[in-house]
C-alpha cells in the first residue's frame, strides 16, 4: 500500500511509515503539495494510486 500524508498532519507520520512499518509513505509538504487546493491533491493520489491520509473534514 502506498499513502499520502496530507499537510495538515506531521510529515513525520510519512517517515514513522517508512522507518518503522516499511510503509510507501510521502508526505504533501515533502512533495511540493502545500496549500494547494483538494482536487489537486485527491489527483496527486489518484496519479500515484495513494491513499490519502488526512485530518481535514471541512474547508471555507
Amino acid at each position: 500500500m502506498k499513502f499520502l500524508i496530507d499537510e495538515d498532519l506531521s510529515p513525520g507520520i510519512a517517515r514513522y511509515l517508512c522507518k518503522n512499518l516499511l510503509l510507501d509513505a510521502v508526505a504533501a509538504r515533502d512533495r511540493g503539495l502545500l496549500s494547494v487546493n483538494d482536487y489537486q491533491i485527491l489527483k496527486y493520489a489518484f496519479d500515484e494510486e495513494r491513499i490519502l491520509v488526512t485530518a481535514n473534514i471541512y474547508d471555507e
